[in-house]
């Protein structure tokens, strides 16, 4: 495992961690993440970011939010979402309570769930009332269907975020640097590129592969 500096996040050239998001490929996540924090977030905010492995979890953090939840199927990425800034990890796979444990405990939520079977009215109860329920990542099939309840009660909003532009990418970046935040990444020579599609298919991928043209780079 080794980190590289967050401009990686910005050469579409060179990342292969290419599980689509609909139209989206995943380095264009990290910007849509950071547009929704800047331009969403409140003072001490309880955010929360789900299935956001590939970026440091210490970007909502140099954004203001006080505490930062990782939500995830299974609790095998917890060490390193822990690792990379996370105060909090909900496993929704290991956990048939896991809504109402953590019931009204944040103000934000992020979704970079590309899946159409998400459960959208259980991470709806995790919110706070006023907060707010943003979808960055972009399923194929239509999201499930919600009671109006669900947002009626604790006046829930859902909304969605698109790309950032190119000084929104660059104030990202700058931040990114004065603030020490890297990605993880995993660095694959560029003969080894189906491979690396396969291994990244099978979920292998912690949590960026790099391919890396070795006449130009060492590995």
């Amino acid at each position: 495992m080794e980190e590289s500096p967050f401009s990686h996040l910005c050469t579409r050239t060179v990342l292969v961690r290419e599980r689509k998001l609909g139209s989206l490929v995943l380095e264009d996540l990290v910007i849509l993440v950071y547009c929704t924090l800047r331009y969403v977030r409140s003072a001490n905010v309880s955010y929360s970011v789900i299935t956001f492995m590939w970026a440091n979890h210490s970007l909502p953090k140099a954004l203001g939010c006080d505490k930062v939840v990782a939500i995830s199927r299974s609790s095998d990425k917890k060490a390193d979402a822990m690792k990379m800034g996370a105060d909090h990890f909900i496993a929704t796979n290991e956990d048939k309570d896991w809504a109402k444990h953590n019931s009204r405990t944040l103000d934000l939520i992020v979704s970079t769930v590309s899946s159409p079977d998400m459960p959208l009215q259980k991470y709806l109860r995790l919110l706070r009332t006023n907060g707010q329920f943003i979808q960055v990542g972009a399923p194929e099939d239509p999201i499930p269907s919600i009671s109006a309840l669900a947002l009626i009660g604790k006046g829930v909003k859902i909304g969605g975020s698109n790309i950032g532009s190119p000084t929104q990418i660059q104030e990202m970046l700058e931040l990114s640097a004065k603030k020490g935040i890297h990605p993880w990444i995993q660095k694959r020579p560029m003969h080894d590129a189906n491979k690396t599609v396969v291994d990244m298919g099978a979920g292998k991928a912690r949590y960026r592969y790099v391919l890396v043209n070795e006449s130009h780079a060492k590995l």
